[in-house]
């Protein structure tokens, strides 16, 4: 379970970084993240932002370990 949740860590790492800053020098436009959280209408940039990494960070691999 350990690895998987590193996994999960080192993926959601590397793909926030990929959206936020590699993303910019392919479009020149940023990708909010956050705003991309289409479930939670209401609240601010942190807590849309939580809810992204605990997805990717927890449920997300949790689930890919439990099919594989």
């Amino acid at each position: 379970m350990t690895r998987v949740l590193l996994g999960g860590a080192v993926r959601t790492a590397s793909m926030t970084f990929m959206m936020c800053f590699v993303r910019l020098k392919i479009v020149d436009e940023p990708m909010s993240i956050a705003a991309k959280t289409g479930a939670i209408k209401r609240g601010d940039w942190t807590m849309k932002m939580t809810v992204h990494l605990v997805i990717c960070f927890v449920i997300v691999p949790i689930i890919y370990a439990m099919v594989f």
